[in-house]
Formats: structure tokens, C-alpha cells, sequence
């Protein structure tokens, strides 16, 4: 395995450490829970798997909308080994930076177990052709740098268009000593932040304390945080929002992997597909199927379900092989979910 050590200097101007702040200071914080699904149980309308960034670090990606942060617009993002995302758009400064850091430590971009799985770096867009639509980034079992081949840990960030919601998701992280990796030196910082290249500070907040009851604390000046004093329980959820956004709200509308239980199977499917969902309420909904180019194949509305568990069969005998893409629409939101049919 090979180290990849990113050396970064925090620093800000004055104007622009007092307009970060100030915009960093209308966020709020939650912590919930919920089971970790890992990205590549959820079919999604676009899906791209990274095996490596070792060679240049990082990789630039587009989110497919704007999203607001810190009081600015932007439109795409670095990703970067040790799990720093900084977000960019056409009228970003060079010596600024926006940085998204849901587990900053050294990282191996290259970890592989003894049953030769490797790490990954995995991201999707979901949330339906149209409308509202959530950037989800894995970091899939990425080792530590102790180099202690049974150290992993994997997580995700979740950018909401809708609310410009900042989510944290956390699997179980295995250690086999948690001081090799959370000390002083090689504690994770969770935090938000504005960074400049030139001066020595960072303006945002961050987490500190107990990582079953963390605090938010303002971050202002040279000094980088510590932050959290032990790896987040399996299904832990730290979510920031900007004013306006409701915490209690799941990242697309009311609808969510989590929140809806969408179950489309078996997939890939070949002459019949079953769609099974949990419903927040007894409500109507419609079940759209759409082809890769996004022509219309089927809608069905549903105006009274009884109850809120849904099972729903369909009959796929007619259609050619290809990839399709499945919608459930609500009044509150819409999700969807690749189909493959051989």
C-alpha cells in the first residue's frame, strides 16, 4: 500500500473568514441513526465505481446541480484519498477552498482484505429524472494509515438539492486498537469549512467531544480541531443543515432509502419484477417505468393503497433487454431505482 499524505494550510482573509462565518453560523446539527446500506445495494440512476485515485489523489467530479453552501453556488467537487471533498464552481477563487470533511484522517486509498475485496470509492445521483435530486459519495473500506491490515472503515456524504443539506453516514469501523487512529495526531476532524491557501485560518464548525453525543462548535483562527474522540457507532448520521432547511426532513422530499424501504427484485430481472415499499402514511402514488433515454413505458396511479406496506408485481415479458429506470412518486417526493432486464 502505498501513503498518500495531503499537507494542507487553513487560512482565510478577513473579509472573507467574516462572510464564511457568518453563513456557517446559520447551520444546525443532528444526530440520528438508521441501517448503513452500502451504495451498491441501491440501484440508482447514475452509478460510477472508483477503484484507485492513488495515482493522482483525487478526482473531479459534476454534481448535475447547483448546490448551496456557505452563501455560494456550486457545481462540482474533488475528492480526495484521505476523504476531504472540496466543492468548486466557474467563479471560485484558486486560493480559497470549500471543504466538506466527513472523516479527515490519512486514509489508504488502497486497503484489500484477506479475502482480496478491495476499497472503492463509489458515488450516485439519485432522486428521479426530474426534480429534486441527492449526490451520494462512499468511501468503501478504506484502510487507516497504521498500516494494520484489519483497520477499514467506510462511510458517505449526502449533498441534497432540494435543502442544501450536508449528511454524514457512518458503517462500523474495525480496529483493532482505537489509539492507533484516534489521538491528537490522527483524530478525525468532522467539520465544515471555508479555507484559504494564503493566511492560517479556517472559518466553519465542526463536531468535538463524544461521537455518540457530539457538540457543534464554531471554528474560527490558524488552529485545526481535534474533534471526535472515538469511531461513530455503525449507522450513525450527522446531518447539517443551512437556514431554511428542516433537520427532520429526509434528503429528497419525504422520500428516502431509508425512509421508504424500495425494494425492487429480483434485479437483474428477466420476465417478472416485484416492488415492495413502506409507505410514511396511507397516501397515493404512482409507479412510473421509464427506458435509459427517459421515454415513459408505463404509469400507474394508485389513488387509495390500504395501509402503508406495498407489494406490487409486474410483468416484464414484453420488454427488450436493457436497463430502465423505476419511479415511485409521491406528493412529497419521488425516488427511483435501476432495473436491469436480460
Amino acid at each position: 500500500m502505498q501513503k498518500l499524505t495531503l499537507i494542507f494550510l487553513f487560512s482565510l482573509s478577513s473579509f472573507l473568514s467574516a462572510f464564511a462565518q457568518d453563513n456557517f453560523s446559520n447551520y444546525s446539527f443532528l444526530h440520528d441513526s438508521s441501517e448503513y446500506r452500502s451504495l451498491d445495494l441501491d440501484y440508482a440512476n447514475i452509478m460510477v465505481e472508483i477503484d484507485s485515485l492513488e495515482d493522482n489523489g483525487m478526482q473531479l467530479l459534476g454534481f448535475g446541480f447547483d448546490f448551496h453552501y456557505a452563501g455560494q453556488d456550486f457545481n462540482q467537487l474533488s475528492l480526495f484519498t484521505d476523504g476531504e471533498i472540496h466543492l468548486s464552481g466557474p467563479s471560485t477563487n484558486p486560493n480559497q477552498a470549500f471543504v466538506i470533511s466527513p472523516l479527515s484522517t490519512n486514509l489508504y486509498d488502497k486497503f484489500q482484505d484477506a479475502s482480496g475485496v478491495d476499497s472503492k470509492i463509489r458515488y450516485a445521483l439519485s432522486g428521479g429524472l426530474i426534480g429534486p435530486k441527492t449526490l451520494k459519495i462512499e468511501y468503501y473500506r478504506m484502510g487507516f494509515t497504521n498500516g494494520k491490515v484489519q483497520d477499514e472503515v467506510s462511510f458517505q456524504v449526502w449533498l441534497s438539492e432540494m435543502d442544501s443539506s450536508i449528511s454524514f453516514h457512518y458503517a462500523s469501523t474495525q480496529l483493532a486498537d482505537i489509539m492507533d487512529v484516534y489521538t491528537p495526531t490522527y483524530s478525525p476532524t468532522i467539520a465544515l469549512l471555508a479555507i484559504d491557501w494564503v493566511s492560517e485560518d479556517a472559518t466553519g464548525i465542526y463536531l468535538d467531544g463524544e461521537a455518540d453525543n457530539p457538540q457543534l462548535v464554531p471554528q474560527q483562527g490558524s488552529y485545526f480541531p481535534v474533534g471526535i474522540d472515538s469511531p461513530p457507532d455503525s449507522g450513525t448520521i450527522y446531518k447539517f443543515c443551512p437556514a431554511g432547511c428542516n433537520l427532520n426532513a429526509t434528503s429528497i422530499g419525504k422520500l428516502d432509502q431509508h425512509a421508504l424501504h424500495f425494494l425492487a427484485y429480483p434485479n437483474p430481472a428477466e420476465d417478472h419484477l416485484t416492488l415492495e415499499f413502506t409507505l410514511p402514511n396511507p397516501q397515493p402514488y404512482t409507479i412510473v417505468l421509464r427506458s435509459s433515454t427517459g421515454q415513459k413505458l408505463l404509469k400507474q396511479h394508485y389513488p387509495n393503497p390500504s395501509g402503508t406496506q406495498q407489494s406490487l408485481a409486474y410483468n416484464l415479458s414484453t420488454l427488450a433487454s436493457g436497463i430502465y429506470l423505476l419511479e415511485v412518486q409521491l406528493a412529497s417526493g419521488r425516488m427511483s431505482k435501476k432495473v436491469i432486464v436480460q
